[in-house]
């Protein structure tokens, strides 16, 4: 057995301890001296059927299979059998290999026995046997060897058991026959296969199923979508299908598709994701929550996603008065020599510090057109896209007052009912791009937040809608050590408290806070877009990148 499995196991049961003389005993097990005295568990017509032995329960993946294996479904009223050969079984799987072994198990002496019952001439009486459970043929019975029902296995199911059983045998059946399978394999619904996944791993089988998913160029499905490249089409999927095919497409080998239904997942959001995520407390199979901490670095990508939306609406509502801010005496001298597009300033204010109006008339009701577009601002964003929240600092949030009768019946409940922002990042994007082009009087034309918010967010958008998936976890450089915190969003490498400029739709400096790397530049698009949202600080409407040399 090849040594990189784990020890051979029955599924939910123990590791089986070796024997004195190199031989495994299983509960099975019949003694020499005491194999005529016991009955073998050989199926025949003779045997008493009922509902365990029907033969709506038997299907026959091998027509000269040597042998049956039983499943044993406690919710269920019938066992399953199939009929399959021994020799496909040992040649494709270790776990088989090692069980059916006449030296290490009962259930291998029991084949064994039945091969050597054959006929004298040689003759192959299991060609006799038919799919209507008549294994009496020429006075020869197939033998059983049983697989009980496990937590994995009754996760899973008997189609991915019998999927995996087939998997293991389609060498066997011959070209032709292969290629049919082939065909049907290749179109198979997700949900199926990485349940096979599951059963081929937990049976120390991996590999043999990883060889015939891409032998058979798997398409994750019927259907003529792209899973390698993001687009509207990927978002309208299930989240348990985008799931599925991440852990697909991970086993394969294929890592494109995994980054980019990554990616979908990250823009479309998770049912797991209402709080930090955790493991699920109950048996749960792997694409319900993914293992290796991807499942926790999509959550965080997510995160930072959404924090650098909320920090660029705080920067509006900030210039616009709704947020208090006192700047820096040096940050204020840099301002005065920057373009300010007919900026005017207040000295009225309580402060020792100017604050810039906004408008770009510059007229004296300069001061009644900011606080008019905050106005609207607010609104907007509290009410239309719903991104922000107006609540109370004053009220501890897990107070609630008890409605009584009138309040119910009149639609007025006393505590305040939370908007709920879109779950989708592309839904938050389209409803933020809709922010209307107010005005106070026509003489204010352009004074507005419209004009200046577009063109960022069209600048963080193109990192959401490019096909390539980039905010997607690239499965190879993850599983490398030595790569991995360059790619990881989470790890301390990638947070150095780095500020970014942003001017339009361009990032048009990176700069750390260390003297020693003043500034960087992105090699890639990933690395951009990490930086970016990873940011300890981003200056919405730089005007210094644009004033370097070489930007």
């Amino acid at each position: 057995m090849n040594s990189d499995y784990p020890p051979l196991t029955r599924p939910g049961a123990e590791p089986i301890p070796p024997a004195a003389e190199g031989t495994q005993n299983s509960p099975e097990e019949i003694e020499p001296n005491e194999k005529k005295k016991k009955k073998l568990p050989y199926l025949s017509k003779d045997s008493k059927r009922g509902s365990r032995n029907s033969s709506s329960n038997l299907t026959v993946i091998c027509p000269d299979g040597d042998m049956i294996i039983e499943y044993v479904e406690s919710s269920s009223t019938g066992n399953r059998y199939w009929q399959l050969s021994s020799q496909d079984l040992m040649h494709n799987s270790p776990y088989f290999q090692a069980l059916l072994d006449p030296n290490k198990f009962a259930e291998g002496r029991l084949v064994a026995e039945y091969k050597q019952r054959k006929a004298p001439n040689g003759a192959d009486l299991t060609s006799s046997v038919n799919t209507h459970g008549n294994f009496d043929a020429l006075g020869f019975d197939l033998p059983i060897v049983k697989i009980s029902e496990t937590r994995l296995t009754k996760l899973c199911g008997a189609g991915a058991i019998e999927l995996f059983l087939k998997i293991l045998c389609a060498e066997g059946l011959g070209k032709d026959k292969q290629v049919i399978f082939d065909s049907e394999l290749k179109v198979m619904p997700p949900s199926i296969v990485v349940r096979t996944i599951e059963i081929a791993e937990s049976f120390s089988s991996p590999n043999i199923v990883k060889q015939t998913l891409r032998r058979a160029w798997y398409m994750f499905g019927k259907t003529k979508i792209s899973w390698n490249k993001f687009g509207s089409p990927l978002l309208k999927q299930t989240e348990e299908r985008v799931r599925q095919i991440i852990v697909i497409a991970e086993f394969i080998g294929d890592y494109s598709i995994a980054k980019v239904m990554m990616h979908t997942l990250l823009v479309m959001g998770s049912k797991y994701w209402d709080g930090r995520p955790e493991p699920p407390a109950t048996d749960h199979l792997r694409w319900q929550y993914l293992p290796g901490g991807v499942e926790e670095e999509l959550y965080y990508r997510r995160q930072c996603v959404m924090n650098t939306i909320t920090d660029l609406q705080a920067h509006f509502l900030r210039v616009y008065g709704g947020l208090e801010e006192i700047p820096k005496t040096n940050d204020l001298m840099a301002a005065s020599t920057r373009p300010t597009l007919g900026t005017t300033f207040s000295t009225s204010i309580p402060h020792s510090e100017y604050l810039r109006y906004q408008c770009r008339a510059g007229f004296g009701n300069g001061s009644q057109c900011d606080l008019f577009h905050l106005g609207q601002m607010t609104r907007f964003f509290a009410l239309k896209s719903k991104s922000i929240f107006l609540g109370s600092t004053l009220i501890d949030p897990d107070f609630s007052m008890v409605e009584d009768d009138d309040d119910k019946q009149n639609g007025n409940p006393q505590t305040p009912a939370y908007a709920t922002p879109p779950s989708a990042i592309i839904s938050l994007f389209a409803s933020l791009k809709q922010y209307p082009d107010y005005q106070i009087d026509t003489t204010h034309h352009g004074c507005g937040v419209r004009r200046r918010i577009l063109p960022v967010l069209n600048g963080i958008e193109k990192y959401i809608l490019d096909p390539r998936g980039l905010l997607g976890i690239d499965y190879k450089e993850w599983k490398d050590s030595s790569k991995r915190p360059q790619i990881e969003w989470s790890s301390k490498t990638s947070r150095k408290g780095h500020t970014v400029d942003i001017r339009f739709e361009k990032i048009v400096g990176i700069h750390m806070s260390s003297p020693k790397f003043s500034f960087v530049t992105a090699t890639t698009s990933e690395d951009e877009a990490r930086l970016l949202f990873t940011a300890k600080k981003r200056n919405w409407e730089s005007y210094e990148g644009l004033m370097r040399p070489g930007t």
